[in-house]
């Protein structure tokens, strides 16, 4: 199972589910797909694709660990949340200019994360079909830290939240 989560916030990520829509479509993934859409207007045209709107961190965590890989937005949370249970990821921003978010600072988040070899990094969603065909040959690093260290390390590094 491939697990997709776009996190809590209130504007919309329609343009990472229509990829991921098209590419199990166009059967780069064969897996089936959970997706936690969030406020996104989603209606997936196949049953290997199903959607919750919102999960508690007990769903969540239980969705994650059943996932080969999750696919995420660039929220910290969710990022760590995969970590934690040393899960292959890829990250791909909501972006300021898609009105997916207020600014751009989730791509530094996933910057940093990727830096450290941790997940991933999407840039562009027509990357995603290349991506989602070598995650099978990633090998996360292990992340082994505290929230705290990661927030030292993201001041550190003038990252703004």
């Amino acid at each position: 199972m491939v697990f997709v989560t776009v996190g809590t916030q209130t504007l919309g990520f329609e343009r990472l589910l229509k990829e991921v829509q098209h590419l199990v479509n166009k059967g780069i993934i064969n897996d089936n797909v959970e997706i936690q859409i969030g406020f996104t207007k989603f209606h997936p045209s196949t049953p290997q694709i199903t959607c919750s709107s919102f999960l508690s961190q007990e769903e969540m965590n239980l969705k994650i660990e059943k996932a080969e890989y999750i696919i995420t937005h660039g929220g910290v949370g969710c990022i760590l949340g995969a970590l934690n249970y040393q899960k292959k990821i890829i990250a791909v921003p909501r972006l300021k200019e898609f009105g997916e978010h207020i600014n751009n600072h989730q791509l530094d988040i996933i910057e940093n994360f990727s830096n450290s070899g941790f997940l991933l990094p999407v840039y562009n969603i027509k990357e995603l079909e290349l991506v989602v065909e070598k995650i099978h040959d990633f090998t996360p690093n292990k992340y082994v830290g505290t929230h705290a260290e990661l927030i030292a390390e993201i001041k550190k590094n003038k990252i703004d939240l």
